[in-house]
């Protein structure tokens, strides 16, 4: 009909469709351009040049790159041809119809198979169509011991920032990227399995393959990169999004990330170093891994010190569901991270609002940093509780299963402090608070220190015959940790252990209740190497204790041989100040006087 012509495999409607030419005259530092669009009018630069025309973005191919311009009824080459060696998004822009599509009847699926880059700020708007991508290989190596190319469906370069949106419904960016095997495959041969473990899940995708890859190929940002999502879906094969260091990332409501075989948002290594000075806030939406994943749907890699990445969940659901729905066994090494966020670099997380993290293994596991919880709900839905017991593998990796939060010291040994407050704040799993030692740190580590000034603490593992609670509210199986209870509901025992799950002696571990309500025991235990638990006395030499000072404990009788001098336990479990006590610090106050 004269409005469409065919040019390198490109099919283009003319009449909302059209190629801007940017000539460049001059040398050096003399050059200059002009626009088919501008007219004569000069620029000094071709980023100029490109915003002052409007120019959307530009496509490349072995004939070189054409820019185009696009007006609010713009409709798409076909980029998904052969030919395509570059695309760049260059100005806002909306989509109007799919890119690529889903195989059907009859249909074959096509996808761009071309990476997109961003290098500024620019807004993409999917309109609810849906872009499908394989993305492009890129053969820069991005890991200090691993040769591997990195792919993705959207590059946005160090100094670049998308802002996602979708005006319609259902807008989705589909990448369809799956390693191969030779990168998905785990070397085991270095793994000793001499005491009968089995490897499970040893199949984990390369996580920096990702449907928005922010910032250098290597990681390291300069300047900066930020992503934020106000709409629509991301759905990958391999990880959604992975970061850099000096990666800014917002997640609104009503947005959903989501990967098959890897991490939904992954802040990846450096090259020699730990991801830091990210920052990631979740406002609502939905981020989950499931399928044949292994990962979590966030992850913090990296075991340096140095500057945090934060992680800042103020609403919206985490959740990972484990690929094969496994009960958790300490005799298996589950390569990976089967939790709901992995922390394993040193990291801020602050949990508030209304977040849900959810997970069939552990929640939450922080192995370096920090972890403040004013709100929301942390749950494992595993019905029993074990942690890695074997091998030097575990220095690396999920190290517990069954708990809504564990706190694991890396080998590191860096200080960790966590404070758990709220009334509305709710944490529940097999065991709901455990702090553990799996890698073998001493009383040398850096001290692992909680408050519990409010919130719900609950054992969901089951009871004995008698009723008696078998899992815990608080667990302290680490070397150097303090753990104090000023308030609060704990529904599951208090335990501080003597021994670690590997049978090693503990030093320096004392847990303080002074207040809140504890439906429980609390007890000090001894573990041996079968995993089988006794109670125990409390170990001045090795400073193991549990002082209870204030509060109410159900178990009266566990928790009368742990009352801290000055203090009385009624019947009924109510701890109060002795009159004794009382009387004496009465007289010393008058005697100051």
């Amino acid at each position: 009909d004269g409005k469409k012509f065919l040019q390198d495999n490109f099919a283009f409607d003319l009449q909302r469709f059209a190629s801007v030419t940017i000539t460049e005259t001059g040398e050096n530092e003399n050059k200059k351009y002009t626009t088919s669009k501008t007219g004569e009018t000069q620029y000094d630069s071709l980023e100029e040049a490109i915003s002052e025309a409007g120019i959307k973005f530009s496509v490349t191919t072995g004939s070189g790159t054409t820019y185009y311009d696009a007006d609010s009824d713009f409709t798409y080459a076909n980029l998904t041809a052969t030919g395509v060696s570059g695309i760049e998004i260059l100005g806002n822009l909306t989509l109007q119809e799919d890119i690529g599509n889903a195989a059907s009847d009859g249909v074959e699926a096509t996808a761009l198979s071309t990476t997109i880059t961003i290098n500024k700020n620019v807004t993409l708007d999917l309109n609810g169509h849906k872009l499908y991508s394989a993305g492009q290989d890129d053969t820069n190596n991005i890991s200090a011991n691993v040769s591997r190319k990195f792919n993705a469906a959207i590059w946005v370069k160090d100094g670049g920032n998308l802002t996602l949106d979708d005006s319609g419904s259902n807008g989705q960016i589909i990448y369809t990227y799956n390693p191969n095997a030779s990168d998905k495959t785990f070397d085991s041969s270095n793994l000793d399995t001499s005491d009968n473990r089995t490897i499970v899940n040893s199949i984990k995708s390369v996580r920096e393959n990702a449907a928005i890859k922010l910032g250098a190929s290597n990681n390291n940002n300069i300047i900066g990169v930020g992503f934020t999502m106000n709409g629509g879906t991301i759905t990958a094969e391999s990880s959604a999004v992975s970061a850099g260091n000096n990666s800014t990332i917002l997640i609104q409501d009503g947005c959903t990330i989501e990967s098959n075989q890897s991490c939904g948002i992954y802040f990846g290594n450096v090259v020699g170093t730990e991801n830091v000075n990210s920052v990631l806030t979740m406002k609502g939406g939905t981020i989950r891994t499931k399928g044949n994943s292994n990962l979590p749907p966030i992850q913090v890699s990296g075991t340096l010190t140095g500057n945090s990445t934060t992680l800042n969940i103020e609403g919206g659901t985490i959740e990972f569901t484990n690929k094969d729905n496994l009960v958790p066994d300490p005799k298996k090494v589950y390569k990976g991270n089967p939790d709901a966020i992995y922390a394993g670099g040193n990291t801020i997380l602050n949990v508030s609002g209304n977040a849900n993290i959810t997970s069939t293994i552990t929640a939450i596991e922080l192995r370096n940093g920090e972890l403040n919880v004013t709100g929301g709900t942390i749950k494992s839905t595993a019905e029993t509780y074990s942690t890695a017991t074997g091998g030097s593998e575990t220095s690396s990796g999920g190290q517990t299963f069954g708990v809504a939060i564990s706190i694991a010291q890396h080998t590191t040994k860096e200080a960790i402090n966590v404070n758990i407050s709220g009334d509305s704040t709710n944490i529940e799993g097999p065991n709901a608070l455990a702090v553990v030692n799996s890698v073998g740190n001493g009383a040398d580590a850096g001290k692992v220190a909680a408050t519990i000034d409010g919130g719900n603490l609950k054992s969901t593992e089951a009871t004995t015959s008698a009723g008696d609670k078998l899992g815990n509210a608080i667990l302290a199986d680490q070397a150097n940790v303090s753990i104090t209870v000023n308030n609060g509901n704990l529904d599951g025992n208090v335990t501080v252990a003597k021994t670690t799950a590997k049978g090693e002696a503990i030093q320096d571990a004392t847990v303080v209740v002074a207040g809140g309500t504890t439906t429980g025991k609390v007890e000090v235990i001894s573990t041996d190497t079968s995993g089988n638990t006794t109670e125990v006395d409390e170990d001045s030499d090795d400073n193991i204790s549990i002082q209870v000072m204030g509060g109410k404990i159900t178990d009266a009788t566990s928790a009368s041989k742990y009352v801290a001098d000055g203090s009385d336990i009624s019947s009924d479990g109510t701890v109060t100040e002795s009159t004794l006590n009382g009387w004496a610090a009465k007289i010393s106050s008058l005697a100051g006087n």
